[in-house]
């Protein structure tokens, strides 16, 4: 089940809590601030979204009801390489890549009225001129992939230590060398400027937990 007191919108980078201000500065956006999880003692789902851009938002959202039942799917993609604590963004790439194709498929099934809503806003979106490099959301959606994907490799690739500092540094250094701050501007830029519904992202996210439950 999915209680809506663990429906957790976020609206600021964990600054200095989890990110230093050094990666806030390189551009980190807020739409990547998400974490869904599962309590199997409780028997309940719990979800943090991020309050950004529309598309952005739900990219991040549908990616981490991905995560939902993930240890039930393949033990070996519950094996973590974190480096910040209760991000589920830095996981071991096979387990992210994993929760972006599930979290689709699921929406796609429990939730095909999101799927319409998100594509007809952004033709409308792309009518006025916006988003001119996609067709459609699902292209911007396997963009976001490609996106988070290269965030997980180049922070899997750092040095396990339990040196915060020294992982900071490197975590800092990976991203720089996968071109993490070019991609960041590509990213800003392709924000449309409408914030993401948090009664419709509730909606979806009951929908989507109701579907989950019964796998």
């Amino acid at each position: 089940t999915l209680r809506k007191e663990n429906i957790l919108p976020q609206d600021r980078l964990p600054v200095p809590e989890l990110l230093s201000q050094r990666l806030a500065d390189m551009g980190w956006p807020l739409e990547l601030q998400g974490t869904g999880k599962t309590d199997y003692k409780n028997r309940e789902f719990s979800i943090r979204y991020p309050l950004g851009d529309v598309f952005f938002s739900f990219a991040t959202t549908i990616h981490e009801t991905g995560h939902w039942r993930q240890s039930e799917i393949d033990k070996d993609l519950s094996k973590r390489s974190e480096f910040l604590p209760e991000d589920e963004i830095n996981d071991i790439p096979a387990n992210e890549e994993d929760a972006y194709r599930r979290g689709w498929e699921r929406t796609k099934k429990y939730a095909p009225e999101l799927v319409t809503d998100l594509e007809t806003k952004f033709a409308e979106f792309k009518k006025a001129g916006k988003l001119k490099a996609f067709d459609n959301f699902e292209q911007l959606y396997e963009w976001f992939v490609n996106f988070g994907l290269a965030i997980s490799r180049a922070i899997d690739s750092i040095e396990d230590t339990d040196n915060k500092a020294k992982r900071e540094n490197q975590m800092f250094e990976a991203l720089k060398q996968a071109g993490m701050e070019t991609k960041f501007k590509e990213f800003a830029e392709l924000r449309v400027g409408e914030l993401v519904d948090s009664e419709q992202m509730e909606r979806y996210l009951m929908k989507m937990a109701d579907g989950v439950a019964i796998e």
